[in-house]
C-alpha cells in the first residue's frame, strides 16, 4: 500500500463507504423520513466509514501524501459525525468542510486536467458556505 495507486483505490473505498452514512443521514431528513434506512444501515455505513478513513489515513501517512491525509480526515470526521454526540456534531461538521477544502485546493494547486478542475469544484462550493457561515458568526458576535 505504499503506491500512489494502492492510496486512490482505498480512497476510493472510504469515498463508498461514506456515501452509504452521507446518504442515509440525508434519507433521515423530514423530506425523505418514511424512506430512511434503519439506523443500523446508517451505523454500519458510519463504520464502514470510519474504518477506510483509518486505511487512507495510514496509507497517507505512509506515503506522505498530504490530500490523501486531508481527505482521510475529512471523512473519519465524517464516520465519527455520523455516530458521535449531538454536542459534537457541529464541530466535526467544521473538521469536515475544512479537510474538503484542503483537499481541493491541493488537488487544483497540484493536478492537471481534470483533477485540477475537481478541485476546484470540491474548494469553490465549500469555501462560500463556510464563508457565509463565517461572516454570520461575525456579524452575530457581541465581542469583535
Amino acid at each position: 500500500m505504499q503506491s500512489s495507486t494502492g492510496v486512490q483505490v482505498v480512497s476510493a473505498a472510504a469515498v463508498v463507504a461514506a456515501l452509504v452514512a452521507g446518504v442515509g443521514g440525508a434519507l433521515g431528513t423530514p423530506w425523505f423520513l418514511s424512506w430512511g434506512p434503519p439506523s443500523g444501515v446508517v451505523r454500519a455505513g458510519a463504520v464502514l466509514a470510519g474504518i477506510a478513513g483509518v486505511v487512507v489515513l495510514v496509507a497517507a501517512r505512509r506515503t506522505r501524501d498530504r490530500r490523501a491525509l486531508a481527505f482521510a480526515v475529512s471523512v473519519l470526521a465524517f464516520a465519527v459525525m455520523q455516530v458521535g454526540p449531538a454536542w459534537a456534531v457541529g464541530v466535526l461538521l467544521v473538521v469536515v468542510q475544512g479537510a474538503l477544502v484542503a483537499f481541493g485546493v491541493l488537488t487544483s494547486r497540484d493536478e492537471r486536467g481534470a483533477q485540477r478542475v475537481l478541485g476546484r469544484v470540491v474548494a469553490v462550493p465549500l469555501l462560500r458556505p463556510v464563508g457565509r457561515g463565517v461572516g454570520a458568526l461575525w456579524a452575530s458576535a457581541e465581542v469583535r
